[in-house]
């Protein structure tokens, strides 16, 4: 199904290559893109910001080598590259979840969107402090059983 418009997205590569090439056969849909992580994928994203297309990217992630936030009252390395790419080509944020419904069913949930205009005078860090405090803790105290790390967050 096409929807009108371009999605660009960076994954993390599966570490077993046939579950790998499985999945990529799967997020194959018109007008969506998907770029491995790593410096390949920051040209990618950059240029599909200039452009004025759509970049998803998944934010709750560890970053050992990332800046430290407030993640429920705790100290945690926090990825800051999204911020540092929303303040530099000045684009709204769009923050987007899923929820499980069924085994197979899902419902998107959409946010309402931060302009520009609302965080341009924040830092990176200041910026993904206020995604996390205002989306994520919020979505996660909401619901806890839609979350799953597999990864020691703190």
């Amino acid at each position: 199904m096409d929807y009108g418009f371009k999605l660009h997205s960076v994954y993390r590569q599966a570490n077993n290559k046939l579950i790998n090439n499985e999945i990529q056969k799967i997020r194959k849909k018109p007008g969506a893109y998907f770029y491995k992580k790593g410096k390949e994928s920051a040209k990618h994203m950059i240029k599909a910001l200039k452009n004025n297309e759509c970049l998803a990217i998944l934010v709750d992630q560890k970053d050992n080598s990332g800046s430290k936030i407030n993640f429920f009252n705790n100290p945690a390395n926090t990825n800051t590259g999204f911020a540092a790419l929303a303040l530099k080509y000045q684009t709204t944020i769009c923050p987007i979840r899923s929820k499980r419904i069924t085994n197979d069913n899902f419902e998107i949930i959409i946010d309402k969107p931060i302009l520009y205009n609302e965080f341009k005078n924040k830092t990176e860090v200041e910026l993904t402090q206020q995604i996390y405090s205002e989306h994520i803790e919020k979505w996660i105290i909401e619901d806890p059983s839609q979350w799953l790390w597999a990864h020691k967050r703190w």
